[in-house]
């Protein structure tokens, strides 16, 4: 199945609580889901902190993807709320990690398009599929044990 294809796929997610009910998620419907909470709480933190703009970029860029929309540099600019030259900076970024592909638009050879590469659509979609429970079942409540990287401190003397 192609990726795109997975996009669109309907997922049954049982959710958590006294009384369970199950509902039918694509993985876009995930990732505007994300879009829509990030904007929503955008006023709750003081402006750049907890906020990566190349994060941003790659929801939009999921999401156009799955609407089989295009979108070009100047989008980026606008989704990351930045600068011209920050918004490059942020591109060159995932191109360099192999996250996203540029192009120059066969309509418009003044316009440089970006998507997602296949490997960015494949970490966009293991991050859905891990962030909404996709793929797992409801976790059980954690036990009240230590966590597994706790080490408690050397008990020698203080002398």
């Amino acid at each position: 199945m192609r990726l795109t294809d997975q996009r669109q796929q309907r997922i049954e997610v049982a959710a958590p609580g006294p009384r369970s009910f199950a509902r039918q998620l694509s993985l876009l419907d995930c990732a505007r889901m994300t879009r829509t909470a990030r904007a929503r709480h955008s006023d709750t933190f003081p402006k750049g902190v907890f906020r990566d703009r190349a994060w941003d970029i790659m929801i939009e860029l999921f999401i156009a993807d799955g609407e089989r929309r295009s979108l070009c540099m100047k989008d980026a600019m606008i989704i990351a709320e930045d600068s011209p030259a920050g918004s490059v900076r942020r591109v060159d970024s995932l191109e360099e990690a192999g996250l996203v592909e540029r192009t120059v638009d066969p309509d418009d050879h003044r316009r440089v398009l970006i998507r997602l590469s296949d490997r960015g659509t494949h970490a966009m979609t293991a991050f859905l599929r891990d962030l909404y429970m996709l793929d797992s079942p409801v976790p059980t409540p954690p036990s009240h044990a230590a966590p597994t990287g706790f080490k408690p401190a050397s008990q020698g003397s203080l002398d």
